[in-house]
């Protein structure tokens, strides 16, 4: 097999793998794979987010999701003393290690110490599976969210 990559003016890095036939790829990304959790609808989830500090301070789940419309009903507060901004975002991930296949669901941008009850809504097209990436943009918190079907 020959693969040949041409960039437009400079070399580019590229990451190739083969896996045998019927093996368990790692997935979003089979290169440097994140902890993927598991998420259910109507299952509340809990966790710590961190500040973060590197591209490895982020939260992942795979949910199993079919064509419909959903919600993220999620809440957050600070865990340390300071008085700052709760800002943290969700973002879908739909095809495999396809970074230009990340949506942004939707920021939350709120006073602390505490942000509750905010709704986020996003419509799901297709039946392949979906990742889930929570991305914390300032102070560390403890997050809750649950995702339902709309309607």
């Amino acid at each position: 097999m020959v693969v040949r990559v041409k960039g437009d003016n400079s070399a580019e890095n590229y990451v190739l793998a083969i896996f045998k036939n019927g093996a368990s790829v790692p997935s979003p990304f089979f290169s440097e794979c994140p902890v993927i959790n598991l998420l259910s609808l109507d299952t509340t989830e809990t966790f710590v987010l961190p500040r973060i500090e590197n591209s490895t301070d982020y939260h992942w789940f795979r949910a199993p999701l079919v064509t419909a419309d959903y919600s993220i009903n999620t809440s957050a507060s600070q865990l340390d003393d300071t008085s700052c901004q709760i800002q943290y975002e969700f973002i879908l991930v739909e095809q495999f290690g396809q970074s230009e296949r990340f949506t942004p669901i939707g920021s939350i941008d709120k006073p602390g110490p505490v942000a509750t009850s905010i709704v986020l809504e996003f419509e799901r097209r297709g039946f392949h599976p979906a990742w889930f990436r929570i991305q914390n943009n300032n102070c560390e918190l403890s997050v809750e969210f649950t995702l339902s079907k709309s309607g």
